[in-house]
């Protein structure tokens, strides 16, 4: 049984796989080239390329429980719009291709703070001390998608 976390992004997205004893068994970051990409076909192509790959760690792991970083509320601008489309793509392509996970949890980038280190207004720094104190080690992460996407597999599993 695997617990899994997306931290979703357009330029890093972390994704975080653990099973039902907490033990680590994946974690990377999905990053794609920032230069351009509203450009013509160049948006698209990177919307595509990020949800296939994290079909395929769905489609590979069949986790139990998958969960999601939701949108934060009060965000403006170009990365929070191009973000909630990757989160529509992502929703349509779970729906349409692996109905079984269609009840992700969604969880609040305040919220997952909240879980993970006991303060809604924690930064990237006390996710990581927090996470790695968890595991009694400095687990080498090297990206806070990592850590983020970690955070939230680690909340869906019960862990915080």
């Amino acid at each position: 049984m695997f617990y899994i976390g997306f931290d979703l992004s357009v330029s890093s997205s972390g994704v975080a796989v653990i099973d039902e004893e907490g033990y680590i068994v994946e974690t990377m970051a999905i990053k794609t080239d920032i230069k351009d990409y509203r450009s013509v076909g160049g948006f698209s192509e990177r919307i595509v390329f990020i949800t296939e790959s994290l079909m395929s760690v769905l489609r590979e792991y069949r986790p139990a429980k998958l969960a999601i970083e939701s949108m934060p509320f009060g965000s403006a601008g170009y990365g929070v719009m191009d973000r909630a489309k990757l989160l529509g793509a992502l929703e349509y392509r779970i729906a349409t291709e692996t109905p079984e996970h269609k009840g992700a949890m969604y969880i609040m980038p305040r919220s997952l703070k909240k879980k993970v280190t006991g303060s809604g207004n924690a930064d990237k720094k006390d996710m990581k001390e927090s996470i790695d104190a968890l595991f009694g080690y400095d687990l080498g992460l090297s990206t806070d998608d990592e850590v983020d996407a970690l955070g939230l597999a680690l909340c869906v599993g019960g862990w915080f």
